[in-house]
Protein backbone atom coordinates (compact mmCIF):
# COMPACT_ATOMS: atom_id res chain seq x y z
CA UNK A 1 0.00 0.00 0.00
CA UNK A 2 2.93 2.47 0.74
CA UNK A 3 4.43 2.19 -2.82
CA UNK A 4 1.26 1.31 -4.55
CA UNK A 5 2.69 -1.67 -5.75
CA UNK A 6 0.54 -4.09 -7.71
CA UNK A 7 1.19 -7.60 -8.37
CA UNK A 8 1.56 -8.21 -12.10
CA UNK A 9 3.18 -11.10 -12.63
CA UNK A 10 3.80 -14.21 -10.06
CA UNK A 11 5.32 -17.93 -11.12
CA UNK A 12 6.85 -20.54 -9.68
CA UNK A 13 9.94 -18.92 -8.39
CA UNK A 14 9.26 -15.18 -8.89
CA UNK A 15 6.64 -12.28 -8.31
CA UNK A 16 7.06 -8.94 -10.07
CA UNK A 17 5.21 -5.94 -9.07
CA UNK A 18 4.83 -2.15 -10.71
CA UNK A 19 4.39 0.49 -8.21
CA UNK A 20 3.09 4.27 -7.94
CA UNK A 21 4.78 5.68 -5.47
CA UNK A 22 8.95 5.02 -5.73
CA UNK A 23 10.65 5.40 -1.85
CA UNK A 24 11.20 9.71 -1.96
CA UNK A 25 14.55 9.51 -0.23
CA UNK A 26 17.91 7.85 0.20
CA UNK A 27 16.66 6.62 3.50
CA UNK A 28 13.29 5.45 2.88
CA UNK A 29 14.93 3.23 0.21
CA UNK A 30 17.21 1.72 2.60
CA UNK A 31 15.07 0.53 4.68
CA UNK A 32 12.66 -0.48 2.17
CA UNK A 33 16.08 -2.12 0.76
CA UNK A 34 16.29 -4.47 3.81
CA UNK A 35 12.55 -5.41 4.09
CA UNK A 36 12.82 -6.83 0.64
CA UNK A 37 16.09 -8.35 1.35
CA UNK A 38 14.59 -9.77 3.96
CA UNK A 39 11.60 -11.37 1.89
CA UNK A 40 13.98 -12.06 -1.23
CA UNK A 41 17.62 -12.87 -0.15
CA UNK A 42 18.87 -13.05 -3.76
CA UNK A 43 17.64 -9.63 -4.75
CA UNK A 44 21.13 -8.59 -3.49
CA UNK A 45 23.03 -12.17 -3.59
CA UNK A 46 22.42 -12.98 -7.14
CA UNK A 47 21.47 -9.67 -8.05
CA UNK A 48 22.07 -5.84 -6.86
CA UNK A 49 25.20 -6.93 -4.79
CA UNK A 50 24.21 -4.87 -1.72
CA UNK A 51 22.26 -3.30 0.14
CA UNK A 52 22.54 0.68 -1.19
CA UNK A 53 22.68 -0.61 -4.57
CA UNK A 54 19.19 -2.36 -4.41
CA UNK A 55 18.26 0.61 -3.00
CA UNK A 56 18.89 2.31 -6.61
CA UNK A 57 16.86 0.45 -8.06
CA UNK A 58 14.30 0.54 -6.16
CA UNK A 59 14.17 4.37 -6.29
CA UNK A 60 15.10 3.81 -10.08
CA UNK A 61 12.18 1.67 -11.45
CA UNK A 62 8.80 1.12 -11.51
CA UNK A 63 8.81 -2.15 -11.68
CA UNK A 64 10.04 -4.68 -8.69
CA UNK A 65 11.36 -7.92 -9.10
CA UNK A 66 11.10 -10.70 -6.26
CA UNK A 67 12.52 -13.91 -7.47
CA UNK A 68 13.84 -17.28 -5.29
CA UNK A 69 16.41 -20.34 -6.39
Amino acid sequence: ERYGAEVVTIRSATLECVVTRRPATREEALALAREHFIYCPDAVYQGAGTLSQLAAVLMASDVWHFWWD
